[in-house]
C-alpha cells in the first residue's frame, strides 16, 4: 500500500513538473514576443527635418548630416529588426564595451565618406546606449570633426 501510495505520487509529481516546464515555455515565448514589440514600438523615428534641423542648429555640416541620415535611414530600412533582442538578460544583450565604441563611430563615419567596411548596428546601439538617435549622432559628429 505504502508503495503504491509512493509510486503514484511520483508519478503526478512527474506529471506537474512536465505541465509546469510546457506552461513556463510557453509563457518565456509570449513574454520575449511582447518585448521585442515594445522594442520595437519605442525605437526612436528618424523624422528627417527634424533631426537634420536639430544637427545643423548645433554647428554641424548640413551635408554631412544629410549623408550620414540617408546611411541609417537605408539600414535601419533593410535591418528593421536590428538590435531588438527580446532576450530577458537585457543588461547583457544591450552592453557594449567601452573600447568598442570608438570603433563603432568609426565604421558609421566610414559607411558615409565612402569607405564600405560593415554598417554599424544603429539600433543595437540606441538600445545598448538608451540615447536618442540625435544624440548619438552628435557625438559621431564630435568624434569626426575633433570637436
Amino acid at each position: 500500500m505504502v508503495i503504491l501510495f509512493v509510486f503514484a505520487f511520483v508519478v503526478l509529481l512527474g506529471l506537474g513538473g512536465i505541465v509546469f516546464f510546457i506552461v513556463t515555455l510557453s509563457q518565456g515565448e509570449s513574454m520575449r514576443e511582447g518585448r521585442l514589440k515594445k522594442l520595437t514600438a519605442e525605437r526612436p523615428s528618424l523624422d528627417e527635418a527634424s533631426f537634420i534641423q536639430d544637427l545643423v542648429n548645433r554647428g554641424y555640416d548640413e551635408s554631412l548630416v544629410r549623408k550620414l541620415y540617408s546611411e541609417l535611414g537605408w539600414y535601419l530600412s533593410e535591418h528593421p529588426g536590428f538590435g531588438l533582442n527580446p532576450s530577458d538578460n537585457a543588461e547583457k544583450d544591450y552592453w557594449i564595451p567601452s573600447e568598442n565604441v570608438k570603433d563603432l563611430i568609426e565604421r558609421l563615419f566610414a559607411q558615409v565618406q565612402g569607405r564600405r567596411p560593415l554598417m554599424a548596428d544603429w539600433a543595437a546601439w540606441e538600445q545598448r546606449t538608451g540615447k536618442a538617435p540625435v544624440a548619438v549622432l552628435e557625438n559621431m559628429l564630435r568624434f569626426a570633426t575633433n570637436r
